[in-house]
């Protein structure tokens, strides 16, 4: 079981922290972008594959 907790500074806002090495195994290298569906009572983490992760680099740079 993974308690949602808060932040110290934050005492309204929910904080999840995930560490584990299955994270690799299931595609989240370190640096890898994360892709965040919500549903009622569920959220799905997706890593982004390359292209994904190319575009948010092309629209950050677009940004500045």
């Amino acid at each position: 079981m993974l308690p949602a907790q808060y932040l110290t500074s934050h005492n309204d806002t929910p904080v999840i922290k995930i560490s584990a090495k299955w994270l690799r195994e299931a595609g989240f290298e370190i640096g890898t972008g994360v892709t965040v569906k919500i549903s009622e009572g569920c959220l799905i983490l997706l890593a982004d594959n390359n292209e994904v992760q190319e575009l948010r680099r092309e629209l950050y740079q677009v940004k500045q």
